[in-house]
């Protein structure tokens, strides 16, 4: 019964596709990038698919199953080595026909133990071994120690025979090699070793003995373990290397030497021709298809960095692995890797010809390469260098910058509808990659000041996002319907009786009492809003479910938000966030300031890699409610102190003032916080504590704010309009508002 190799990835991939990609480090739940060479999967866009076991890329259309998958992980492209890696990690994948069925199986195959390649992990436990480990270890040393033990006797038979027979020692030295070497490595000669050729249309069980000479070629770094190389002129190419032991990379010490260089060649005899010619740091692969074994030994970390001067045979297959070894170390700063172009002389096909035909020009050749190789490395330093400097340093972004000087947005700014902290503090308005917090104490009217902001902002036709993580959106839209109508009837002079509140926008049971004239208010206040405010503005609501950056909970993301919508409009929106603390947690397992250091470097991020505007609004310690504002009154305040472009605090009026005593103390004043809260309307003032790019002052902003009609009124940098007020409050309680305090 035949294999079906496609009804067997099938039944393989749903049965073992997920534990695969937990093994490897891959998600079963979310996007990872897509593994197409030829798709730049900048934003990540394959997932697993549990229904069949397959993954796939929304991007590119890719689907892979499990076979294809390690196929991909370890270049494996023929279906019958892709099924036998597979049975490797999975020992229980059954061959099945085309029906389903399982086929005939080889009764003497054996499955390797799975539970013996298992390492223990002190975080969780199990930690699987990658598949190339697993490959490996077919190549382990099997053996029992009664063999290693003939082998080990063998070996030294072998060598004894060149020590004490000319014509064994005769073998090598036609080969270019004198007895130095020969001795050094213990290379070795048997003139009548029991061989078994392969018959043609017989099974691999049917083979005809007979006896032929050997060189034998040990590993002098493991017992007993070594190659045999059949001198039968006319042998299958199959038969003439019988390895003792595991496969390995001939004289792979040589890569812990102190050498700076290390010339790696195909054959073993090949590199014993570099050794012949003074050069002892070399390593044989002994087959082009050993060139991953070399990649996965350079993992080592203990191995120094060197020049590795690649010699393979000068043939096809010779050229193509040296290409593939060279491209694979390119981005190593490790080892630098030289392919030498024109080193072998016409007719010549590998280094021991070269060897024989010409002694004196391979030692030539192979220290002129050595020069070549620092030279192109030296060349190669200098390249990358300047190439890194050229991609990293600020030369790569001054010509650009330099372009833009004087155009017109080159970075957007955006006015507040404030005039004196549009000039005052931010030097125009909001710049763009600016990231803006403010914090007030509660009750202060923070949220409100922001809100008409954002209103202005909008108003001038420019968008805003408003992450709103308390208040509805028809809350948010009654505060600015209901400060409309308080703009109204001020700008037309008109009664502000008619004006009206959140509740009186949103109570339908008031209507019916209402005057055609309080009507009219309302619907010209909600028209000006879908006219003017509405088409700009974005408001995004959450309850402790909107996080700055994307989560794997499906939450809100910030920064997901921001993209969409300058991916679908076009335009750059002004980001406001209320408030910082109730964001989603990043990580549940860390403290609140951990998170909203996180969220803060976050938003920064946010502004400057979308060149907008980003406000925040933070809550205040306790300890800071009855004090003047200053930068350790911000809750959790690492992050915004030191990643906030602006920090500005609202607070009551007088709240920062100081008194000189008679006896010359500087007392300040505390200013009682209940009193000032019924003021209609409040004397509030902004106070200026960091503007990295902009002027410094500690002259405050103030304001009166309306809280039935949330609407702020900038009064200036002064306010002698209250001066009088004061006074005629000191007067009645004879003494100075508050009571004074030692500073």
């Amino acid at each position: 019964m035949k294999m079906d190799f496609h009804v067997t990835a099938k039944t393989a991939t749903l049965n073992h596709m997920a534990d695969y990609l937990k093994t490897t480090g891959r998600p079963t739940k979310g996007l990872f990038t897509c593994l197409a060479k030829d798709h730049e999967d900048s934003t990540p866009s394959m997932s697993y698919n549990p229904e069949n076991g397959t993954i796939h890329c929304f991007g590119c259309g890719m689907t892979l199953d499990l076979f294809n998958l390690i196929g991909i992980d370890n270049d494996i492209y023929d279906n019958t080595e892709k099924l036998k890696a597979a049975k490797l990690l999975y020992p229980d994948i059954v061959d099945l026909d085309a029906n389903g069925n399982p086929a005939t199986k080889d009764p003497k195959s054996t499955a390797l133990n799975w539970d013996s390649m298992i390492k223990k992990s002190s975080k969780d436990g199990r930690e699987m071994l990658k598949l190339e480990d697993i490959l490996e270890d077919k190549n382990r040393d099997n053996r029992t120690p009664e063999q290693i033990k003939d082998d080990t006797e063998l070996f030294r038979l072998c060598a004894l025979n060149c020590a004490e027979n000319p014509e064994a020692l005769h073998e090598w030295t036609t080969r270019g090699l004198n007895v130095g070497t020969v001795e050094r490595f213990k290379l070795g000669y048997e003139s009548n070793y029991p061989h078994f050729r392969r018959v043609a249309g017989a099974t691999e069980h049917h083979k005809q003995g007979y006896n032929a000479p050997i060189l034998t070629i040990p590993y002098l770094d493991l017992e007993g373990a070594g190659i045999l190389r059949n001198q039968s002129k006319g042998i299958d190419k199959k038969d003439r290397y019988d390895t003792r032991g595991p496969k390995r990379l001939y004289n792979k010490t040589a890569l812990l030497n102190s050498k700076e260089y290390i010339f790696i060649c195909e054959g073993e005899i090949d590199g014993l021709s570099v050794y012949e010619s003074g050069y002892d740091s070399f390593l044989s692969l002994g087959s082009t298809a050993n060139a991953k074994q070399l990649l996965r030994e350079l993992q080592n970390k203990d191995i120094p960095e060197k020049n590795l001067i690649v010699l393979l045979d000068n043939d096809d297959a010779g050229k193509k692995a040296a290409q593939e070894i060279k491209e694979h170390l390119t981005d190593t700063a490790k080892f630098f890797c030289y392919v030498p172009t024109g080193f072998y002389p016409d007719g010549v096909k590998d280094i021991n010809d070269y060897l024989l035909l010409n002694p004196d020009g391979l030692r030539q050749a192979l220290g002129r390469i050595i020069a070549e190789a620092q030279d192109a490395k030296e060349k190669e330093i200098k390249e990358r260098a300047e190439q890194y400097t050229k991609d990293n340093s600020v030369l790569s972004v001054l010509d650009t910058f330099k372009g833009d000087l004087g155009k017109p947005n080159t970075t957007p700014i955006y006015s507040t509808g404030f005039q004196y902290l549009d000039h005052g503090y931010l030097s125009g308005g909001l710049h763009g990659q600016s990231l803006i917090i403010i914090g007030a104490l509660s009750s202060a009217g923070k949220t409100t000041f922001i809100q008409q902001i954002a209103d202005n902002i909008a108003e001038s036709g420019k968008d805003v996002i408003l992450f709103s993580l308390e208040m509805s959106t028809s809350e948010l839209i009654a505060k600015s319907v209901s400060r409309l109508t308080y703009r109204i009837v001020r700008e037309k002079d008109l009664d502000t009786a008619n004006a009206k509140t959140v509740f009186g926008i949103l109570d339908g049971a008031k209507y019916s009492n209402y005057s055609t004239t309080e009507i009219d208010l309302i619907n010209d206040a909600v028209e000006y809003y879908r006219q003017r405010i509405a088409p700009y503005m974005y408001i995004v609501e959450g309850m402790g479910d909107v996080t700055v950056i994307p989560s794997e909970n499906g939450q809100t993301s910030i920064s997901e938000k921001v993209e969409e919508h300058i991916k679908q409009t076009g335009r750059r929106p002004v980001v406001i966030v209320d408030y910082l603390q109730i964001l989603a947690p990043y990580n549940a397992r860390s403290t609140d300031k951990q998170n909203t250091d996180k969220a803060v470097l976050e938003l920064k991020r946010i502004a400057r890699d979308n060149n907008i505007p980003v406000i925040a609004i933070s809550s205040m310690n306790r300890e800071s409610y009855n004090a003047p504002i200053t930068l350790s009154s911000y809750k959790e305040s690492g992050a915004v102190e030191y990643s906030s472009d602006v920090l500005l605090g609202l607070q009551f009026n007088g709240q920062s003032d100081k008194i000189i005593t008679k006896t010359g103390k500087i007392v300040r004043k505390t200013v009682d916080i209940e009193a000032e809260k019924a003021r209609n309307p409040r004397y509030m003032e902004l106070v200026l504590l960091k503007n990295r790019n902009g002027p410094i002052t500690d002259m405050n902003i103030y304001y009166d704010f309306f809280p039935m009609f949330g609407y702020f009124e900038e009064k200036g940098i002064m306010r002698p309009d209250i001066k009088d007020e004061r006074e005629k409050e000191k007067e009645d309680t004879g003494e100075p508002d508050g009571v004074a305090i030692e500073v």
